[in-house]
């Protein structure tokens, strides 16, 4: 189980890693069933940076795999997100800066970041989830 502590460590270490690049990035952690645990946009960015982390932590959550890697699914059949959205209630997101957080093959929840380039929320979501020693490989097959 992924505590609030935890939730609260992977939050401050992305927006440290962030920092480092000189930008702000909205954060937002869920835990394993994709209800928000912890979420952080800094006054700089725009309200809908935090929705779109909250949503990317939730489908990276739900999917058990890095948002990042269901781009194939999405490209394969768009509708199919479409639909998991409409089954769920929820908005789901593919693309860049949505990590599963993991440990020991063991689903704890979703990190999801938003408000700069894509590339950078990838690799602030990734490099936080390594220096608190998360997983940060993930397979794509079920």
């Amino acid at each position: 189980m992924l505590t609030t502590v935890q939730a609260e460590e992977l939050v401050q270490a992305c927006l440290s890693g962030a920092a480092r690049y000189g930008r702000p990035v909205s954060v937002a952690v869920v835990d394993r069933e994709g209800q928000l645990m912890c979420a952080r946009r800094p006054e700089t960015l725009r309200w809908l940076t935090v929705e779109l982390a909250q949503a990317k932590a939730y489908t990276a959550a739900v999917m058990e795999r890095p948002t990042q890697l269901l781009e194939t699914w999405d490209h394969a059949g768009p509708q199919l997100f479409q639909q998991l959205s409409a089954l769920s209630g929820r908005t789901m997101m593919v693309g860049p800066g949505g990590m599963t957080i993991a440990r020991d093959g063991v689903t704890l929840g979703g990190l999801g970041i938003s408000g700069a380039r894509a590339e950078l929320d990838q690799q602030v979501a990734e490099h936080a989830l390594a220096t608190l020693k998360y997983q940060t490989d993930f397979e794509m097959d079920l």
